[in-house]
């Protein structure tokens, strides 16, 4: 009973049309199927699967009523420790994640569920990816943070991103730069200086012993940061030389 739910998923997502998506959620919610079919109205005919997938096509769709009413009925299933019960927390913190600086509270509801997805994909080294796929998602909902007095709220996903990157040894360098360069930009916005300036140097060591082509880049990121971390900047010829102040 899979198949045709799949092709109706995949099409939507190649054609872009949200009638496929429909077609697909009328088939597999019981509350709507049983009345057009009632050989269909069991969930259980289903691989759990499909409804996390079914979850994320419509928030891709923006058709969120439909993303939590299958993730509604994800859940009401026998658990299945796989890589979709990782996805249908990562679903259920878009669901909750703001559009704007002006959900700040929604921030601190989704937040537990984008934990939730790390927690569990990080003690699996066959999920390990979903760590990196939950940087990306949060990223998306994150940007609007990026100002003034907004990137503090920040500072408690980045913190677990970046460790969770670190312990699974991801090797996109470049993200894991920059997701640290902008926990210290969230750090100062939040004052917590201390915080900063060890991230700071510890990112330092990163870039010059991962991406030296970028060290005289991350420099320059000190140095305008100067007036905020409590650091002196010395260069010496081929290094660069940080010492806290006191």
């Amino acid at each position: 009973m899979d198949s045709p739910i799949y092709r109706l998923l995949a099409r939507a997502e190649h054609e872009k049309n949200v009638e496929f998506l429909k077609e697909a959620y009328s088939q597999l919610d019981p509350e709507i199927s049983s009345n057009k079919d009632k050989s269909t109205k069991d969930i259980e005919n289903f691989s759990q699967s499909l409804y996390v997938e079914c979850a994320e096509k419509a928030i891709n769709f923006n058709e969120h009523q439909i993303a939590n009413r299958c993730i509604q009925i994800y859940f009401s299933l026998p658990m299945i420790s796989n890589q979709f019960l990782a996805r249908a927390y990562l679903c259920q913190f878009e669901l909750l994640a703001p559009k704007s600086t002006f959900e700040t509270k929604n921030l601190e509801k989704a937040i537990p569920f984008l934990f939730k997805a790390i927690d569990f994909s990080i003690k699996n080294k066959r999920y390990n990816f979903l760590v990196y796929n939950s940087s990306l998602i949060f990223w998306k909902y994150a940007r609007s943070f990026i100002k003034t007095n907004f990137k503090r709220h920040l500072c408690v996903p980045l913190k677990k991103l970046i460790e969770s990157l670190r312990d699974i040894d991801d090797a996109d360098y470049e993200w894991r730069a920059f997701l640290e360069k902008t926990l210290i930009e969230a750090y100062v916005d939040d004052k917590q200086i201390n915080e900063a300036n060890s991230l700071a140097i510890e990112l330092l060591k990163f870039i010059e012993n991962y991406l030296p082509n970028q060290y005289e880049e991350f420099f320059e990121f000190l140095v305008s940061k100067k007036a905020d971390l409590e650091i002196v900047l010395f260069r010496n010829q081929k290094e660069i030389l940080v010492f806290y102040t006191f």
